[in-house]
């Protein structure tokens, strides 16, 4: 009876521990699957937020027609030729003047990875300066907005509509930045002016133009005509 009672004693143990550790086990394996249910979920729901957004866009999508903006000058798009960062953001934003929200959406990350790599290779010291880093920021900063948008549900085709124009508007005073900085370059080498000129041209191109020194005044004079067109430009500049 004793050893009746042992061998139950032992069977029971053994099912008591094999239901602890398939319990155990059945909890582990219960949680990894909420984990993975809900990120699934979030995953899902993120999916369906952009196909949502997209679906509310494409039933009003007429393409944002906008007038061409600054372009570069003969003189500016021989300088930067070389620059092949440059030359991807603009054949990207070249698509903008004439594009449907959805497309603008659908490529804003592009556009944003396309921007923030131009704006880290940098190499022409002319370049260097803060007036002209503020705009390439300002085109930045509307690059990466846009590229929010594009998971934000509640975002209305008007407001996508004014970013693309903010976008454009911000580009066409980043190319008219980097065509003074390349035509004060050139003006440098037809006239000669104060290097304290020189220098407030390349810093902000905002303050008024100085007045030549005494020794190259009367050169000025001689050539009147030329250097008046000359230092017309550089005002000109300056607006």
């Amino acid at each position: 009876m004793y050893i009746y009672t042992e061998k139950v004693d032992v069977i029971l143990l053994y099912f008591y521990l094999n239901l602890h550790i398939n319990m155990k086990l059945l909890s582990i394996v219960l949680v990894l699957f909420f984990v993975l249910a809900n990120s699934c979920q979030k995953e899902r729901k993120t999916i369906e937020i952009q196909s949502n957004l997209q679906d509310t866009l494409q039933k009003n999508d007429k393409k944002n027609i906008a007038s061409i903006g600054v372009s570069l000058h003969s003189n500016a798009k021989k300088k930067i030729k070389n620059w092949k960062e440059y030359n991807l953001v603009d054949a990207m934003l070249t698509r903008y003047f004439a594009i449907s929200n959805a497309e603008a959406l659908s490529n804003a990350k592009e556009l944003s990875s396309l921007v923030t790599h131009m704006k880290d290779s940098i190499r022409d010291e002319k370049l260097n300066t803060a007036s002209f880093k503020a705009r390439i920021n300002v085109l930045h900063n509307e690059c990466m907005r846009l590229n929010d948008m594009a998971i934000i549900p509640a975002i209305s085709s008007e407001e996508v509509s004014l970013e693309i124009k903010k976008i454009l508007e911000a580009y066409s005073a980043f190319n008219a930045k980097l065509n003074a900085i390349y035509t004060v370059n050139k003006l440098e080498t037809e006239l000669e002016l104060d290097p304290d000129f020189i220098k407030i041209l390349n810093d902000s191109i905002t303050k008024p133009v100085p007045i030549l020194k005494n020794s190259n005044l009367q050169q000025a004079k001689q050539k009147s005509k030329k250097n008046s067109a000359i230092l017309n430009k550089v005002k000109n500049l300056q607006k």
